[in-house]
């Protein structure tokens, strides 16, 4: 029996143009996000989203939209460290990280279900939600096996 073994370079290859498509699907569910992130910004301020009668404080809402802008932008970091690593840093554990922090912004952003029984407030959010989720989801699974050649 002849058994063949494909070039390194060929599954290295493969590994980064899989890597090229999953930066391009997280950099769409990034840019996504963004929209939204930058809405719940604007709403730091906005008077229209204090509480007068709450017993936090009228702006603790706005606490809340600040923290979450906060980590925001602490996951997209944390995401496009995994995204853009070189193959040498592309190990089992990064893949992980970069799952974990994708599910947690994803779960975030689609919290709304659960707490207001809504998954956004108009069509428009909702497409950005929906945009954001899948690109980032879909770039998390795409780029694994990436993450996997690195690890042998």
């Amino acid at each position: 029996m002849i058994t063949t073994i494909r070039p390194t370079r060929s599954r290295d290859a493969r590994a980064e143009a899989r890597m090229r498509l999953a930066r391009g699907l997280g950099l769409l569910g990034l840019t996504a996000g963004a929209i939204s992130l930058f809405q719940t910004v604007g709403h730091i301020a906005d008077p229209a989203y204090l509480i007068p009668r709450l017993d936090d404080g009228s702006q603790h809402v706005q606490y809340h939209m600040a923290r979450e802008s906060l980590v925001s932008v602490a996951a997209f970091t944390v995401i496009l460290l995994g995204l853009f690593t070189g193959p040498a840093a592309r190990t089992a554990q990064l893949w992980r990280t970069l799952l974990a922090a994708v599910l947690g912004y994803v779960a975030a952003m689609w919290s709304g279900i659960a707490a207001a029984g809504t998954a956004a407030p108009n069509i428009m959010a909702l497409t950005v939600h929906m945009v954001s989720s899948a690109g980032l989801l879909c770039a998390t699974f795409v780029a694994r096996p990436g993450f996997r050649a690195a690890a042998r």
